[in-house]
């Protein structure tokens, strides 16, 4: 009997990080009861685990600030079903928008889930069977970049709410700009200065703050709306100088007036050298007709004394040749 050949068979075995991740998938099998949620739903999380595992759960808000910290153990079979918490009325602690609910294990800390989920009003912004339609809310914030220690300025501030200017009267900003506040500028002071109250209705949708800075530096006005449960920023930098623009702006017209002053002269000069050139014009002018006027006359004088000479010579000749003879005579 002839032998067989022997066969060779390859086996490929999935990776170490491919067998982790499916691994990490089979025991840590989390959901969410929906990703869209409105004021008094409740956020429910289930699935399965390792048995007995602690689940760590964390909310963040959408500038990644951590609101809820929760825990809950699994079943003994690994299976887990809670009732993470319920969303509250929208507020500037809890507005609409879009949250990160993060789910951990602390028996495998690499077994992490991130879940997107979205905060909405059902009656405007959106709806809890589907993604939230877009809602806008806009602050504008406009103030001076340079202003005087312990001098009053003012800043002004614009909502609108989908294009439409929010209006609000006095007793209502409170809620609508009350968060506003100022930072300081350095890393060494920590604390803010509070607009609420400070805020007048100026317009629909518009409105106004004096403010007064104590000292020199540079500050962030830093101005937050809150409006049908949606938020809002805007900012500005302010730089705060003891140097009073006053004085600078008066510094400033001071070198316009000598500017001025000089230009004036300046043009008394120009006017001087003008005239001064347009008479040694003339005197040029003048001068030229005189040597004229006496090359003529020269000339005339010339033709008079010529024949007078001639006739001098001639009387000086004919006496000459007189003495001559008479001398002659004599002899």
């Amino acid at each position: 009997m002839a032998a067989l050949p022997i066969a060779t068979f390859l086996v490929y075995l999935p990776s170490a990080e491919f067998a982790s991740a499916q691994d990490s998938a089979e025991r840590f099998n989390l959901n969410l009861s929906s990703d869209v949620f409105a004021p008094g739903d409740t956020v429910i999380l289930y699935g399965k685990v390792i048995p007995e595992d602690a689940i760590v759960v964390r909310l963040f808000d959408p500038s990644g600030k951590v609101l809820r910290l929760e825990t809950f153990t699994a079943r003994s079979d690994g299976t887990i079903t809670e009732q993470v918490f319920v969303w509250p009325e929208p507020s500037k602690q809890y507005p609409f928008g879009i949250y990160s609910l993060e789910v951990r294990s602390s028996i495998v800390p690499s077994d992490v889930k991130t879940f997107s989920v979205y905060y909405v009003d059902i009656t405007g912004a959106g709806s809890s069977s589907g993604a939230p339609s877009s809602a806008s809310l806009v602050v504008k914030l406009d103030a001076p970049t340079l202003v005087s220690t312990n001098s009053q300025f003012r800043i002004f501030v614009q909502v609108t709410y989908n294009g439409a200017l929010v209006n609000a009267e006095d007793e209502q900003l409170s809620n609508l700009l009350g968060s506003s506040h100022i930072h300081f500028g350095d890393s060494t002071n920590a604390t803010a200065i509070s607009l609420s109250g400070r805020f007048h209705k100026l317009h629909e949708g518009l409105y106004y703050a004096d403010v007064t800075l104590d000292r020199d530096g540079s500050y962030i006005m830093h101005s937050i709306a809150f409006h049908n449960g949606f938020l809002s920023h805007d900012s500005r930098v302010v730089v705060a100088s003891s140097a009073s623009i006053g004085s600078v702006q008066e510094s400033v017209n001071r070198l316009n007036e000598r500017l001025d002053v000089t230009n004036r002269s300046l043009d008394q000069t120009n006017a001087s050298l003008n005239t001064t050139k347009n008479a040694l014009t003339q005197f040029a002018q003048d001068t030229s007709s005189t040597i004229g006027q006496m090359r003529d006359a020269s000339g005339q004088i010339n033709g008079l004394i010529l024949p007078i000479l001639v006739l001098i010579s001639i009387i000086i000749a004919l006496q000459i040749s007189l003495f001559a003879r008479i001398r002659a005579s004599y002899r």
